[in-house]
């Protein structure tokens, strides 16, 4: 498993977000979304570790739009594409630290940025 899908884990658990991964020799990764007190959101069996961090993700940024995972992750995407950051000056590994590793590097512009994003989304709803 490399890096990216460490630090996926990493920052959905660093925002609050309940989840578990098991599995059982040949019977694939089993993924769910919540946790036994609580009661689990969604779940999937998936063949392999990395297909079931992408579910993960992917049912997180849609069944928690508001969580800061969710907020950080939309809002340095976004920067990127809006030309914030300059892509041309990064390296492919570079560029993957610097969405996924920002938190722990910066995290005073983290959290301005799950601010802003978690505004934009309130006001949308409203």
């Amino acid at each position: 498993m490399n890096n990216y899908y460490t630090e996926e884990l990493r920052q959905i658990y660093n925002s609050e977000i309940n989840f578990s991964i098991s599995c059982f020799w040949d019977g694939g990764f089993t993924v769910q979304l919540g946790d036994e007190q609580n009661g689990f959101k969604a779940g999937a069996v998936k063949p392999t570790i990395e297909e079931s961090i992408e579910w993960l993700v992917n049912e997180v940024m849609g069944r928690y739009p508001g969580s800061l995972y969710s907020a950080v992750r939309v809002s340095l995407i976004n920067k990127i594409r809006e030309g914030f950051v300059d892509t041309d000056k990064f390296t492919f590994e570079l560029l993957e630290d610097m969405i996924f590793g920002y938190r722990r590097k910066h995290p005073g512009i983290y959290l301005e940025l799950a601010k802003e994003y978690q505004i934009k989304q309130k006001e949308r709803i409203e």
